[in-house]
C-alpha cells in the first residue's frame, strides 16, 4: 500500500456556545475544557467554565475531532494524576 498523503494531527479546536446563565456567546478553545464524570448511567463529559458567571457548560463531544478527543484525556488525564498527592496513598 502506498501512503499519498499524511493525515494532518488536529490538536486545537474551537467551539462556538452560548452560556446557560448569564447568555454570554464565548468561543470556547480546547485548553478551556475540563472533565467530569456525571454518573454511570450519564457517562463522562467535557466542560468549560463560563468567564463572566462560572456556569459549567457542557459540551458535545459529537462535533469534536477524535483526535482532539483523545488530546483532551491525555491532557487530563496527567493534570489528575499531577494533582494526587503521592505521599498520602490513601
Amino acid at each position: 500500500m502506498k501512503i499519498l498523503k499524511n493525515p494532518t494531527a488536529i490538536t486545537e479546536w474551537s467551539c462556538e456556545t452560548t452560556c446557560t446563565e448569564c447568555e454570554a456567546v464565548l468561543e470556547v478553545d480546547s485548553s478551556d475544557i475540563s472533565y467530569v464524570f456525571r454518573s454511570q448511567k450519564d457517562g463522562d463529559d467535557y466542560y468549560a467554565k463560563c468567564p463572566f458567571c462560572h456556569t459549567q457548560l457542557y459540551l458535545s463531544t459529537s462535533s469534536m475531532p477524535r483526535a482532539v478527543k483523545r488530546a483532551l484525556d491525555k491532557r487530563l488525564s496527567n493534570e489528575e494524576a499531577n494533582s494526587r498527592d503521592v505521599s498520602n496513598p490513601f
